[in-house]
């Protein structure tokens, strides 16, 4: 009897202790994980769960830096001297905060990866000390994983009629240099994976050595599997200084039209244009490849930092941008064919000036237009955007499948390995064209979606179908970093679909294929 009570009485004092350090634990609520500031932790006890997820923003040995949401460039996301501009640079990082000791992780530890349901004990105002929590997305596995082409709407059946573009700075491949064999093993691993028709490349070492191993290691890597690839040679020799742009391209899929045209505004053999013809289809686009020039130095007068974000030579790269601008005006009339993809790193975030000259001649960003303001390629300091861009004319946008960076780069922190990974500082962008003259964009409506609209677990999101009236639409909902996290078809008649069930930030896009063609809205949703 008296080992019965004494059992009765341990179980009750254990389920009294259990709900006593259950109740302890405090759910941090955020309701707008855009703007929600790490100040409002000093309200919450010493055990805490997150109710969103935590983005790892940037790491150093056991010190990880984590947010409600990835910190961005500033001018990536808001237009320079504006009042918004001043609002985000206030609430950029203010929800950052220091966790240590983290454990759980697919190592290595990469920027971008998720912590849901994020368990820690508090150390100081905005830091923690890691207890438990669920490590989701961007890791390494991942993107190995990943099928690319699938990603930006390439399909089984239309694969053949589909044209893979790459442009990728490839952070100065030099033939001689001493760490040579890694980096060619490193580059040419990320671009077989990528497995392109088109590859426009920056930051080759001058001469055709660079260009051409590229060339030989592709057609060696994926030759099996029917590709021809050759590239544009410019005769010159090699030289110890300098970079260029060059291009590859599979013969078997496409043609030259003409000659590259050199632009030489502003730096030297880093803006090139080329036409080239689908074999296929006979249908024609220009490729236009860029390395503008970079923040680096000391600029005066206009090219002086004026203190807005852009930094040193922001008068130089909008120059720049106005030679390309140029440059398609008389390509366009020699090929007598207004489609044009803009690729290459720009050395500009999506929203300061020279981008905003694109997008005033009438060039989509595709960045974008595919991924809202979620989209990267590049990290610096621990704020993510992107150098690396993809613009189109008007004309080639319905014919424009879809487009993503590769995050194989900017999450990464510098490695010695012989893998595709941290093979640049800089993430390669992949667009899908099916070209077609008779393409026309289409209409569709999205009814009480708004930008930076904030929806409550449970509901919906009305979709139609607006214009059609006898094929389906495709919607795909991605996260803050881009990754899919539900797609599916939209009938001709309306059509919700329901929220997310977790807290966070996502990009809503819904595109027509008219055979495989077309791109149409795309939503920022903040689900709380």
């Amino acid at each position: 009897m008296l080992n019965r009570t004494f059992l009765k009485v341990i179980l009750v004092y254990a389920m009294m202790t259990l709900f006593v350090y259950c109740d302890a634990q405090t759910h941090v609520i955020i309701n707008d994980p855009a703007t929600w500031s790490a100040t409002e932790l000093r309200a919450y006890g010493s055990d805490i769960i997150f109710d969103v997820p935590m983005y790892v923003c940037s790491y150093s040995n056991n010190s990880i830096t984590i947010s409600p949401r990835r910190n961005y460039a500033p001018t990536n996301q808001e237009y320079p001297r504006t009042t918004a501009y001043n609002d985000f640079l206030q609430i950029n990082s203010s929800g950052n905060m220091t966790l240590t000791g983290a454990t759980g992780y697919s190592s290595p530890l990469r920027t971008g990866m998720t912590i849901q349901n994020l368990r820690a004990t508090k150390t100081g105002n905005t830091s923690l000390e890691f207890v438990s929590g669920n490590w989701v997305g961007n890791s390494r596995t991942d993107l190995q994983n990943l099928d690319i082409h699938k990603a930006i709407g390439v399909t089984y059946e239309n694969k053949d009629s589909v044209i893979v573009v790459c442009g990728f700075n490839v952070e100065n491949y030099d033939t001689k240099a001493t760490s040579h064999d890694r980096q060619k093993e490193k580059v040419c691993s990320a671009l077989a994976k990528i497995n392109a028709d088109i590859y426009g490349l920056a930051e080759l070492r001058p001469g055709e050595e660079a260009i051409k191993e590229i060339t030989n290691e592709l057609n060696s890597r994926l030759g099996g599997n029917g590709k021809s690839y050759t590239f544009i040679g410019d005769g010159t020799s090699y030289s110890a200084t300098g970079q260029k742009v060059g291009f590859i391209y599979d013969s078997k899929k496409v043609t030259l039209v003409g000659r590259v045209q050199d632009n030489n505004a502003i730096v030297s053999d880093r803006k090139k244009m080329v036409g080239f013809r689908d074999l296929r289809s006979d249908e024609v686009f220009i490729f236009s490849m860029n390395h503008f020039k970079a923040k680096v130095g000391t600029g005066t007068g206009d090219n002086a930092d004026k203190g807005d974000g852009q930094g040193q030579f922001n008068a130089d790269r909008v120059t720049e941008a106005r030679s390309v601008v140029s440059a398609y005006s008389l390509e366009r009339s020699m090929i007598e064919d207004p489609d044009i993809l803009i690729m290459g790193d720009l050395n500009a975030n999506g929203k300061e000036d020279p981008i905003t000259y694109f997008c005033r001649s009438r060039m989509t960003d595709l960045h974008r237009h595919f991924h809202a303001d979620s989209s990267y390629s590049y990290s610096f300091r621990g704020e993510a955007g992107y150098l690396d861009h993809a613009l189109c004319s008007q004309s080639l946008l319905p014919q424009v499948l879809g487009m993503m960076p590769f995050h194989i780069n900017s999450d990464e922190s510098g490695n010695s390995d012989y893998t595709m990974f941290r093979c640049s500082d800089h993430d390669p962008v992949i667009v899908a064209l099916k070209l077609n003259s008779q393409a026309i964009q289409p209409t569709l409506g999205i009814q009480n979606v708004f930008n930076s609209s904030a929806k409550s677990i449970g509901d919906e999101i009305r979709i139609t179908n607006a214009k059609l009236t006898d094929q389906p639409a495709f919607y795909k909902l991605y996260d803050v970093n881009g990754n899919l996290y539900a797609e599916g078809e939209i009938p001709t008649n309306d059509y919700n679909i329901t929220i997310p069930t977790t807290p966070g930030i996502y990009c809503l896009w819904v595109l027509h294929h008219n055979e495989g063609e077309g791109s149409v809205s795309r939503q920022k949703i903040i689900v709380y």
